[in-house]
């Protein structure tokens, strides 16, 4: 008798361990930033731990992957470039289970489609380096919820983010001068921050379909006005003025 309850007991505790380690698996790539990440590689991470098809010799811009391996201690694939890697590849990971990814702080451009139709993909913290999004790089991205367009960013793409249902907030830097068609469209936006003194220009299918009903426009301090007398003002309802 004593020796099924002590039985039982142990099997209970390895699975808690183990529920425990699957949840903490699930994960282990939010916290890591593009400081974290050497300049020679990109880390990825599918639910099952299963390595994206990407070949030897893979053209990443002037890099190559040299290697492609699943690390199971950290729970997380590593793709190896023979230099520095400054360009995530066109299509590369598209339409593949991938759900989440740590880029270097190298990256200067994600080309057209990279992530299109990750639909398990979760946020990830762009570079500061970054200067351009290509299209399409995380159309159909649906978990995705939320994302900070850092200020080196210059060019997003059309339809870079159309088809994010889910994405929320945006924040969009300081570099950006144009947002190409569809770019926002069909997303559920609620809260859209601008940190340009002088507004973008919009294409006029930028927010196609989007819901914009209660969403917040954020400008600059002292830029209401500016921002209210422009196209933005044709879609933001409610504009508010940041504080810092």
């Amino acid at each position: 008798m004593k020796t099924e309850f002590l039985t039982s007991i142990i099997l209970g505790l390895l699975m808690c361990i183990g529920v425990a380690s699957c949840t903490e698996d699930i994960e282990p790539l939010r916290k890591v930033l593009p400081t974290d990440v050497p300049d020679d590689k990109i880390y990825y991470k599918t639910p099952d731990n299963t390595i994206i098809p990407i070949e030897y010799g893979t053209e990443f811009g002037d890099a190559k992957v040299v290697s492609n391996t699943n690390s199971s201690l950290r729970g997380y694939g590593i793709l190896k470039f023979d230099t520095i890697v400054s360009v995530v590849r066109e299509k590369v990971f598209a339409d593949t289970y991938i759900i989440s990814v740590a880029l270097p702080g190298t990256i200067k451009e994600i080309r057209d489609s990279a992530f299109v139709g990750c639909t398990y993909f979760d946020p990830i913290v762009l570079p500061k380096s970054l200067k351009r999004i290509g299209s399409f790089a995380f159309k159909g991205c649906k978990k995705v919820a939320e994302v900070a367009i850092p200020d080196s960013v210059q060019y997003i793409g059309a339809s870079a983010f159309a088809d994010c249902t889910n994405l929320a907030e945006v924040s969009l830097g300081s570099g950006v001068q144009t947002l190409s068609a569809y770019c926002f469209a069909r997303c559920a936006l609620s809260k859209f921050t601008v940190r340009a003194l002088t507004p973008p220009t919009l294409d006029q299918t930028v927010f196609e379909d989007a819901i914009l009903e209660d969403a917040i426009l954020y400008v600059p301090k002292g830029y209401k006005r500016v921002y209210k007398s422009s196209e933005w003002g044709q879609y933001f309802d409610e504009i508010e003025e940041l504080k810092k």
